[in-house]
């Protein structure tokens, strides 16, 4: 019995541990102009504010709590984001969300106790009923034009790249991680947003990745990534075309 519940104790401290361990805990945030006016004057109004890019959530005045965190199901809850004070005392705290998102789950950590968001009425039950705050993200359908090759995503083995061309073509992407053959990866044409095309990368090499697309048969540069090199000059490539590619170091 001694044993059983000494190992108990032992399981809870490590809990305890990787909660508040450096490694998971995010600690910072940026914020707008804009957002900084929103938080530093919020006093009653906690519901939670969303757009395609970031997520801002707030909780009430309490002198008795400690920390309060915010983990997401976009990274698997592993991280903890960690809320800060306004002058009122109101609880707040800004995430940014992954391109592309279109519903966020998470739950709130008050003082090492998991529970959802009351200030959020959208709830939802996984299989064992345990209550999940759940937000729709509102699509931006341009959103991909002001973005710039590769998309870093919270996985850190997986990058998304697009490519923006004519509804309705074949693209494929050959890069020094394929060996260059244009027939491998191909890009997937989004539905809601005709002439997107987009591709997930996993598992790459850790080191700079070279490429370039072939949109209905022909060589294309990445016109979203300024990064960019004539492949025949490049060390440690086999594959030497006089053509020029674009680049991202992958670290």
């Amino acid at each position: 019995m001694k044993e059983k519940f000494l190992y108990l104790l032992i399981f809870a401290a490590l809990c305890v541990n990787n909660l508040f361990s450096d490694d998971y805990v995010i600690y910072d945030f940026d914020l707008s102009l804009n957002e900084f006016l929103e938080v530093s004057t919020r006093k009653d109004n906690l519901e939670p504010i969303v757009d395609s890019k970031r997520i801002l959530l707030f909780y009430p005045p309490n002198k008795e709590i400690r920390k309060i965190f915010a983990a997401f199901d976009f990274d698997h809850y592993s991280k903890k984001y960690l809320f800060k004070k306004n002058e009122y005392g109101v609880f707040f705290v800004k995430v940014n969300i992954p391109h592309g998102t279109s519903n966020i789950k998470y739950r709130l950590i008050v003082d090492g106790v998991w529970t959802n968001d009351e200030y959020n009425k959208n709830v939802v039950y996984n299989e064992d009923l345990i209550p999940f705050s759940k937000i729709e993200v509102a699509k931006e359908k341009s959103s991909y034009i002001s973005l710039r090759n590769p998309i870093q995503s919270y996985d850190n083995n997986e990058i998304e790249i697009f490519y923006i061309g004519r509804p309705g073509q074949i693209v494929t992407i050959a890069g020094s991680f394929n060996n260059f053959n244009p027939f491998l990866n191909r890009l997937v044409e989004k539905e809601d947003n005709r002439g997107i095309y987009t591709i997930k990368l996993k598992n790459l090499p850790k080191d700079r990745i070279y490429y370039y697309f072939i949109d209905s048969g022909n060589k294309v540069i990445d016109k979203n990534n300024v990064n960019r090199i004539n492949l025949y000059f490049v060390e440690g490539i086999d594959n030497k075309i006089d053509f020029e590619v674009s680049y991202f170091d992958h670290k």
